[in-house]
């Protein structure tokens, strides 16, 4: 995806590609992406306009430039870490990203990306157990009972062909790619529904305060079931 603008006004946009490969959804000027580590390179960049504005050197330390209670090492310049070379670890809270003990060795873990499991909280158990300490028990959320009525509310097509949502039996379920897969959905809160059998991190919240019809992933009901 690219947008090219001049003073607020569009010269150019494309886009090219799939935002999701599973559902076959092609990207548009609308998709959102998940920033991630693609910021750095932004910040290189800005960093960079700094440099040719002779407004900071690359060979001198970083500390110079950056927040005090950071405390970063003397030694440390700015190119080691626009080139990832400094040696740093992460600078977030490390006792909830598989380390444990006040010496922080990494227990370094790859796990495959599967949505059947919370991945953080499985890294931080077995780095628990290896690192000697009880790991966190597991909780699942208490189920909200409702009505057939009340679950017909969330029924119908949000993606066709791809994502679906039918009531059976008094059971809501999240249908996906033409009939395949069936995924049982629960109700923990107020139009927030989590998955049967699957260690989720996250709740589907089906219906927003603001939204007149209901969504899934993004994409908003477009055809209703009737009963």
């Amino acid at each position: 995806m690219i947008r090219i603008l001049r003073k607020g006004n569009i010269l150019f946009e494309a886009c090219r590609g799939c935002a999701n490969i599973e559902f076959n959804v092609e990207i548009s000027m609308s998709t959102r992406f998940s920033v991630a580590s693609v910021a750095k390179q932004f910040t290189a960049f800005a960093v960079m306009l700094l440099y040719d504005r002779k407004l900071l050197r690359l060979d001198e330390p970083a500390c110079h430039y950056l927040p005090s209670h950071l405390r970063l090492p003397a030694d440390i310049t700015v190119h080691h870490l626009l080139s990832h070379t400094s040696g740093l670890h992460n600078n977030y809270n490390f006792k909830d990203d598989f380390y444990v003990g006040e010496d922080r060795k990494p227990c370094i873990m790859i796990l495959s990306n599967t949505e059947s499991l919370d991945q953080y909280r499985l890294g931080n158990d077995l780095a628990a157990i290896l690192h000697g300490r009880q790991p966190s028990p597991s909780r699942r959320e208490r189920e909200i009972s409702l009505t057939s009525a009340q679950l017909q509310r969330y029924t119908g097509t949000y993606l066709p062909g791809k994502i679906q949502i039918e009531q059976k039996n008094g059971k809501l379920y999240l249908v996906r790619i033409n009939q395949n897969i069936h995924i049982e959905l629960y109700c923990v809160g107020k139009h927030r529904f989590k998955r049967y059998y699957e260690e989720q991190q996250g709740v589907h919240t089906l219906l927003s305060e603001d939204d007149q019809e209901p969504s899934v992933w993004g994409y908003t009901r477009v055809h209703t079931d009737t009963i």
